[in-house]
């Protein structure tokens, strides 16, 4: 049943369905199933939710307690910062960053910072002061 939930709640993110995501996140017991994360790849619904760019699921998922105890982090090691910045969404970058300012000096498995990432990918205004 928790595998069913987490797939909905996987789908809601991609979709940036934030009502479905508000039910579903509703019916897990605790924040640690809500974190659950997609095999093949290491994200969380976190992370899916920050790579389609949906910030208002971010928001959401953050409220519910989401990244509170342990960073999302996917198999490369790369943390929703970075996911941000490659994918270009300024926003969910700031917000991220605002609420875990710890996560900035991160690094996945190649060495890369998030301002790394959003530098080699082109996210200036990720890496302006």
């Amino acid at each position: 049943m928790i595998e069913q939930k987490s797939q909905r709640l996987m789908a809601a993110c991609t979709e940036g369905n934030l009502e479905l995501v508000n039910r579903i996140a509703s019916k897990f017991d605790s924040v640690q199933e809500l974190c659950e994360t997609e095999p093949s790849s290491g994200y969380t619904p976190l992370m899916m939710a920050a790579r389609h760019g949906h910030l208002e699921v971010v928001e959401a998922l953050i409220r519910l307690g989401h990244d509170r105890a342990e960073t999302s982090r996917d198999l490369n090691n790369n943390n929703i910062l970075m996911i941000a910045a490659e994918h270009g969404h300024l926003a969910i970058f700031e917000v991220y960053a605002t609420k875990f300012p710890r996560v900035v000096e991160m690094s996945n498995k190649k060495g890369w910072t998030a301002l790394t990432t959003a530098a080699r990918f082109g996210a200036i205004g990720m890496v302006e002061p």
